[in-house]
């Protein structure tokens, strides 16, 4: 009785041990074919304003790096970190130090005062993403809320979609509701094994809004391939514009991975 007992918890015991390492293994979700962890082939960027004066973007950017981490440590070993901060003519602190110091991991690009600007952030972005195979574009300001990168892979890996966004937009709620939801059709909705549900969205006849976002996403780096963001006040949009042209596939998280505070100020006009 007591070996049929101890077989049974042994086999209870290796099928939680097998499930937790299904949940946290990297390949479970990703194609095993695929080189694509194993070349470190992902990198994630994080555009910020250190000596903003209206916020501590210390505290965003500490706060949106440990979140991410904190629902999956293990990414730190296949994917590039890169914190590229805006121009300051006096900064507060040694940034490069402070950060590299906490997160040794992370490469740190402080721009000169002849790349002053978030075009210039981005361009400078789309220039080191040219080596990868996707490219998770994040800010400051956004926190992860649950664990999203794995099943991001995945869903990349087995689609055709240009951009996989993440974020929810503030509306009083906890976390907000989730980014352009009201696009979503039922039937362009797929499940997902894990957390992450996703629904493919597109325009109609009567939008002028670009789907293309900077907020929170996952993007296929080969389809960047129509030029950089144009120096000028709507570089977001005329950029978007060009991305809806090529006909790209945009699709959301059902469920928002992303999420940031009410209190966010924007540096967008300060950068």
């Amino acid at each position: 009785m007591n070996i049929i007992y101890l077989a049974s918890s042994f086999i209870a015991i290796f099928i939680l041990f097998y499930s937790y390492q299904k949940l946290t293994n990297p390949e479970v979700f990703v194609e095993k074919k695929s080189n694509i962890i194993k070349n470190k082939k992902i990198i994630l960027t994080i555009p910020t304003y250190l000596d903003f004066p209206d916020e501590n973007k210390w505290v965003c950017l500490y706060t949106a790096i440990d979140s991410i981490l904190y629902h999956e440590p293990h990414i730190k070993a296949f994917i590039d970190f890169y914190v590229i901060n805006e121009y300051c003519e006096n900064p507060r602190e040694d940034w490069k130090t402070k950060v590299t110091q906490k997160y040794p991991f992370v490469t740190f690009i402080q721009k000169t005062s002849d790349l002053k600007g978030y075009e210039n952030t981005l361009n400078i972005i789309l220039d080191l993403i040219k080596t990868h195979v996707y490219w998770i574009h994040w800010e400051e300001s956004w926190y992860s809320i649950r664990p999203f990168i794995m099943d991001a892979m995945h869903i990349m890996d087995n689609s055709k979609i240009t951009q996989l966004q993440f974020s929810k937009v503030l509306d009083g709620t906890k976390y907000g509701r989730t980014d352009w939801i009201e696009k979503v059709i039922e039937t362009n909705c797929h499940r997902m094994p894990r957390y992450n549900n996703y629904c493919t969205i597109s325009n109609t006849e009567t939008d002028t809004k670009p789907l293309y976002s900077l907020r929170p996403s996952i993007n296929r780096v080969k389809d960047y391939n129509f030029g950089k963001f144009n120096i000028s006040d709507k570089f977001e949009t005329e950029f978007g514009e060009r991305w809806m042209k090529k006909n790209y596939v945009k699709a959301i998280i059902m469920e928002g991975s992303a999420a940031r505070k009410m209190t966010h100020v924007s540096c967008f006009n300060n950068r």
